[in-house]
This record gives C-alpha cells, structure tokens and sequence, in this order.
C-alpha cells in the first residue's frame, strides 16, 4: 500500500529533516550554488510576485472530486477499493466523510492503521481542493506533512523544495514516484501557484 510508505516517513520525518544540513535559504548546504534558471523560478513564485500577479486566463483541472470513484483517489488500488465499496464507502467523498479509525476497524487489515487511512483522506483532500495536482504530488506533500493547501500557498519554492527534495531521495520516496518525475524547483513552484487557485472542499 502506497500510504504505508507515507506514514512511516511522517513518523520520522522531524528527524529526518532536522539531520540535513541546510543554508539560510534553506537549500541543502552541499548544493553548488543557485543557477540563474532557479533564482527566475525562486522570484516568480516568491510572495511578492504572487501578491502582485493578476489572475490570467488559464484554465485549471481538478484531476480530483468528491464525485470521483474511490479507486481514483491516491494510494487506492483495485483490490481497496473494491474492499471499501462493500462497506459502502464508494467515492471520495464517501472516503473523506468517514471516520478514519471506523474505516481501518472495519477493513480488518493488519496493514491498514487508522492512521493510514487518515493519510488517504489527506492526498484525496489536497487533489480536491487544488487544481492540476496529481495523485504522485498529492502523495508526497503529505508525506512530508503537509496536508492543506494553506500551507503549500503560504512557502516560497525554495523553502518547500528544501522539505519535499529530501524526501523524494529517500528510498520511500522513490518507491513512492516510481516512474514519475521527481519534482524539482519548477514543478514545487508550480505547486504553490495551484494552491493559490484552491477551492474550499464544500464546492468541490
């Protein structure tokens, strides 16, 4: 289950990040320095630039809804969903509505605590409420513990690059991706411009 990866790194992940080395600007102490290309990404995303952006043209996807069929939410295959749906619990919204501890009781699965059903409500939430996140992105924020797009909105690119690139390198974190491309400044960037665009869950 790809939720067990994520609690057992958010377990430890205050350790985990409190032994990396990291500069003022809080990227990791070893790195050779910030190429132009980054300091452009770093300054568009900064909260400065966001604050004095207007809102453009572009239209933003919700990969993610209440309406959405449980299996589509992130970290629930075939073989859990089909397990979910026969305690009646058949959308996300039948997921995210359901009390996590009830949930993992009642699926009588060794491996499945409440607090990793507490996890996939966390993913499905964030992909909900934010649009063009994916199911890989949605995975990995919560991993590091960050569960609401408050606070995804509320970090400049370098300093949330600086908690989710540790992460991504451990070898949670690279099960966790499998093919997907591990995130790098842009794409953390791009995260905090969706959240900026995030919906409250009751619209969803």
């Amino acid at each position: 289950l790809g939720g067990e990866d994520v609690v057992s790194h958010r377990m430890a992940s205050q350790h985990d990040q409190g032994s990396a080395a990291f500069t003022d600007g809080g990227v990791p102490s070893d790195d050779k320095g910030t190429t132009d290309e980054s300091r452009a990404v770093v300054a568009r995303f900064s909260p400065s630039a966001r604050a004095s952006s207007t809102a453009g043209s572009t239209q933003r996807t919700f990969y993610l809804s209440p309406e959405s069929p449980v299996v589509d939410a992130p970290s629930i295959g075939p073989k859990m969903a089909s397990r979910l749906e026969s305690l009646g619990i058949v959308s996300v919204g039948d997921l995210l509505a359901r009390q996590a501890v009830e949930v993992a009781e009642r699926l009588k699965d060794r491996r499945v605590k409440a607090a990793t059903v507490a996890v996939w409500q966390q993913q499905a939430r964030l992909m909900c409420r934010i649009p063009q996140l994916r199911g890989h992105d949605a995975q990995v924020l919560v991993a590091c513990d960050i569960t609401e797009p408050e606070q995804v909105a509320g970090l400049d690119a370098r300093t949330l690059f600086a908690i989710v690139g540790p992460f991504v390198a451990t070898r949670a974190g690279r099960r966790l991706l499998r093919s997907s491309k591990t995130p790098d400044l842009q794409e953390v960037a791009d995260w905090i411009d969706w959240a900026n665009h995030a919906r409250p869950l009751r619209a969803a």
